[in-house]
């Protein structure tokens, strides 16, 4: 039986996931806006591929800001966020938008990946004529009530903000909005033996 031909084939290409990322956030946004089926679900996707895309945009950044990287890869995200920002000469002011939002995103997704049972009792007084829809509502952890469509829009706008300014600070290269850049292939021949 004769071998079949083989070639070796070889592909490059540079990928940026925090733009990936980014991009899945909105497609998500956008079921919950359509109103797919379980679009709560695809709220809480929204905001954590948000949340992941920051983290990795600071992997991307970190390196090419910081020649000591290394001791930073470990660290919380905000606080790369903050020495990122503070090598590149960038103001944060987590008071204000869009390191605000950003705050509130990483506290928001701390407690979707560090999640703790709790005990709900939510007490308000109430006028005769509305007490029943508050009565008849569901109650909600407060992190439940920060998952909303306008927050998940907020998150990744100021998400994108904080990219946009770093990126220009720094004067990175422009190609960071397609997550694979220029690629390349090539295939030969493998000789039998």
């Amino acid at each position: 039986m004769k071998k079949k031909a083989r070639v070796r084939v070889t592909r490059e290409g540079r990928y940026f996931p925090h733009v990936e990322l980014l991009h899945g956030a909105g497609v998500h946004l956008a079921h919950v806006e359509a109103k797919h089926d379980g679009f709560f679900y695809s709220l809480l996707s929204s905001f954590l591929l948000s949340a992941f895309s920051l983290e990795a945009f600071l992997n991307y950044a970190g390196p090419k800001v910081e020649k000591e990287w290394t001791e930073f890869e470990r660290a919380p995200t905000l606080a790369k966020l903050v020495h990122i920002c503070t090598v590149v000469g960038v103001s944060v002011d987590f008071s204000r938008r869009p390191f605000q939002t950003i705050n509130e995103l990483f506290q928001f997704r701390n407690r979707l990946a560090h999640p703790r049972d709790e005990k709900l009792k939510i007490e308000s007084d109430e006028d005769i004529e509305s007490y029943q829809r508050v009565l008849y509502s569901q109650p909600l952890p407060k992190w439940m009530e920060y998952a909303s469509v306008a927050k998940a829009r907020m998150c990744s706008e100021d998400i994108k903000a904080i990219i946009n300014l770093i990126e220009s600070t720094a004067h990175f290269d422009k190609d960071r909005y397609a997550p694979l850049i220029g690629w390349s292939g090539s295939a030969s021949a493998i000789q039998n033996t």
